[in-house]
């Protein structure tokens, strides 16, 4: 996964911070965990892999994927219909200052900005031919809109005077968004990536490239939950590292698994993107 991989100076702090006679207290006194996410996409899929590899269920853990719109995850997080949340710093921060910093990041799987494509319609082929067009992002101050604006500046272009934002309020509208005309442009992620390939689009900008620091799909918790369940909310992280290992080291099962995952897009996960 290169940058993107799970921080392994933070988890190893947060493992370590255990005691032994903490861990010598047996089994999750907890079994079932509930995990939210915001989008189907790669940047997300350690804890799907960690999943259907059975590693949460070798830590004597069932675990329940929640999906709340990014903007929303700290306070699903904070209200405790999740006990774990992939979301970016730039959510979590506020949100831990407010609540007295009970919300709190354990490690990330992604330290720049990466996982999205600035990709436009098959008639929109340079940076010039997207001046004043719409462009399709999710809401207004996420990080969708971010990468997108770091785009745009990247091809010379001032987000603010030379495109208009088109906020369509979620993730899975942005490729139809584009493939029916209602936006000229748009950031999408893989599997997706692969359906706008073959349907002609332009990738104009892989924000991946830009290499621009961000820590975005962080794994986060509660204080206050993990001092209730100090073994269960050990093995989860866990479980998330040996799925960081899984990931790296068994690329064709890795495949297989999360091609699963992406049947309704009627693409393989391992045709590229």
């Amino acid at each position: 996964m290169g940058s993107k991989c799970f921080s392994a100076a933070a988890a190893l702090f947060f493992l370590v911070s255990i005691s032994p006679a903490t861990l010598a207290q047996g089994k999750p006194e907890k079994e079932r965990i509930r995990i939210g996410y915001s989008v189907p996409a790669a940047v997300f899929s350690i804890p799907f892999l960690a999943s259907e590899a059975g590693l949460f269920r070798e830590e004597g853990i069932q675990i329940e994927f929640i999906r709340t719109p990014g903007s929303l995850a700290p306070m699903v997080l904070i209200s405790e219909d999740v006990d774990f949340s992939i979301m970016s710093a730039f959510l979590l921060i506020p949100a831990a200052v407010r609540r007295g910093g009970d919300p709190v990041m354990l490690g990330g799987f992604s330290t720049r900005f990466g996982g999205r494509v600035l990709v436009s319609r098959p008639e929109i082929r340079t940076a010039s031919e997207l001046r004043g067009k719409l462009v399709g992002i999710q809401r207004p101050g996420d990080a969708v809109e971010k990468m997108a604006r770091f785009a745009l500046q990247h091809l010379g272009l001032d987000p603010n005077k030379d495109v208009k934002f088109n906020y369509l309020g979620s993730d899975d509208v942005l490729w139809p968004a584009l493939e029916t005309h209602r936006v000229s442009a748009t950031m999408i992620s893989p599997p997706r990536t692969i359906a706008a390939r073959r349907a002609g689009m332009n990738f104009l900008v892989n924000i991946a490239d830009l290499n621009i620091e961000y820590q975005g799909a962080a794994l986060t918790s509660r204080r206050s939950f993990m001092a209730r369940h100090p073994i269960l909310a050990f093995r989860t992280v866990r479980a998330l590292v040996r799925g960081v290992h899984f990931f790296k080291a068994r690329r064709e099962e890795t495949i297989g698994i999360l091609g699963g995952r992406v049947h309704r897009f009627g693409i393989p996960f391992g045709a590229g993107s």
